[in-house]
């Protein structure tokens, strides 16, 4: 479990602070908010570290304890950009994901090469392993990102824009994906999007940025999408 108190989030300025808010196993947030509002600064601020004025707790431990190393075995971003290299073959990219646990020199051992296989066969991507990375589709790029993400096989799992520049089906599937993903592997999954209406679908509760109070609220998934709107929007 995240457990958040009193954290403030921005760089020189504050972009909006939290309360108090807990993030729960198995439970997938859709973070929603204005352009410029903080959603992406949150996410980075989550996985680098970096809080003002902040508590913030992950299995009764505060994040700030944890060095950067052991983040990497707790914590994940997956970036709404390929950060793959177009001279790795796709099992090469994938393989990244083991890096935590095998630093620059360590070869892949057994059970190393289960977990790729095994992520690997879930998100049908065994048929690409020797594929150049730059020959991949979008979809199977973004399936190719998150199959990297499973395979550091951290229990927190931040999403920035998952579902761009995919085609309205390919979008479902990726958001089916994660949704199965989280309950599947009790992962805490945090999705920052502006496609209210796709992860009101698939989410368990909405985090929303609220530009005048400069809050982050938490709201189960049964508000409305005016209701989303005259929060993250107001006129």
């Amino acid at each position: 479990m995240f457990k958040f108190q009193n954290c403030v989030i921005g760089y020189q300025s504050v972009l909006f602070s939290i309360d108090e808010l807990s993030l729960v196993s198995g439970n997938v947030y859709a973070l929603f908010g204005a352009n410029g509002t903080g959603k992406s600064t949150f996410l980075h601020k989550l996985a680098l570290g970096g809080f003002q004025k902040k508590t913030v707790v992950f299995d009764e431990l505060e994040w700030e304890q944890y060095t950067v190393k052991e983040r990497t075995k707790l914590l994940t971003l997956i970036d709404n950009k390929f950060q793959g290299q177009h001279f790795l073959t796709t099992k090469e990219y994938l393989a990244l994901g083991r890096f935590p646990y095998t630093g620059y020199f360590g070869g892949l051992s057994l059970n190393d090469e289960q977990i790729i296989n095994q992520y690997s066969e879930e998100l049908c991507l065994e048929h690409l392993f020797e594929s150049s990375t730059a020959t991949l589709s979008d979809g199977e790029r973004q399936r190719a990102s998150i199959a990297k993400a499973l395979i550091q096989e951290t229990p927190v799992l931040l999403f920035d824009e998952p579902t761009s520049f995919l085609d309205y089906p390919t979008k479902r599937n990726v958001m089916h994906m994660i949704q199965t993903i989280a309950k599947k592997h009790n992962k805490i999954v945090v999705i920052a999007s502006h496609d209210i209406e796709l992860c009101s679908e698939f989410s368990d509760q909405f985090l929303l940025i609220d530009p005048i109070k400069k809050k982050l609220l938490l709201t189960d998934n049964k508000t409305s999408l005016p209701e989303i709107v005259s929060v993250i929007n107001p006129t």
